[in-house]
């Protein structure tokens, strides 16, 4: 079901492919430039977290969430303006000056964030695979019939559990609709097109592609069409044109 995500290093000089993933590992360091990179009432936001690893997952995601937009869309990264949906999904405000309608997606786990950016709705999570988390207790309650069937025979029903639990919440946050649907309406165990039944959207079919983000994590990318030139990069401050800040 996980297929290869081979991972380019992204830099500021290459063409934005029409669809794009992105993975960041966190760095406290780049916390002080990603910061800047927020709108006042973002930096606020991010203030009132009270855990250090929320307020760093958070500029972190946010922060080069702009970063990313402003690449695809020639624009400073603080011009963006961004809405929150119903549900908490982000999305462009404006139709850009690129002459294209981007959409963007973003989750955290852990010390990793995902991004997505695309031409259609698209919709992103990433799960770190807890050893010791009793995921057992929530089969039941939200997955189909089909999808506890192929949880049942597997050989390694944690590692399927979790990636299951990031296609239903990508395909979820590509829909804008969040964890409010019947989570036993639908099923998320077929491969390629994704039929869905009983989830409320206007779309019939969505694609969903699920890969390792890294040693021990997951992730799942939901879009209606999926490109062929889909393509998977890893986000780094030294590959890109923003000179974070020295310490003596």
């Amino acid at each position: 079901m996980l297929v290869h995500a081979s991972w380019e290093r992204w830099s500021t000089g290459l063409e934005p492919p029409s669809l794009a993933v992105f993975r960041y590992r966190i760095c406290p360091a780049d916390q002080p430039w990603l910061y800047d990179l927020l709108l006042p009432d973002e930096q606020q936001r991010a203030a009132r977290f009270r855990r250090e690893a929320d307020r760093h997952r958070f500029v972190a995601g946010r922060g080069w969430l702009r970063w990313l937009i402003g690449q695809f869309t020639h624009q400073s990264p603080t011009a963006i303006q961004l809405t929150t949906g119903p549900f908490g999904k982000p999305e462009l405000l404006t139709t850009t000056t690129s002459g294209s309608n981007w959409h963007v997606n973003v989750s955290h786990a852990g010390e990793w964030v995902l991004l997505a950016v695309g031409p259609v709705p698209v919709g992103v999570d990433v799960e770190w695979i807890n050893p010791d988390w009793p995921y057992q207790d929530l089969i039941a309650s939200s997955f189909s019939a089909v999808d506890q069937a192929q949880l049942a025979a597997s050989s390694t029903p944690r590692a399927l559990f979790y990636t299951f639990w990031t296609r239903k919440e990508s395909l979820l946050k590509a829909t804008g609709q969040g964890l409010t649907n019947d989570l036993l309406a639908f099923s998320v165990s077929k491969e390629g097109d994704q039929c869905i039944h009983g989830l409320q959207t206007e779309a019939s079919s969505w694609m969903i592609v699920s890969f390792t983000v890294t040693d021990g994590y997951v992730g799942s990318l939901a879009c209606q069409k999926l490109p062929e030139s889909s393509r998977f990069f890893t986000l780094a401050a030294t590959s890109v044109s923003i000179d974070p800040p020295t310490t003596d």
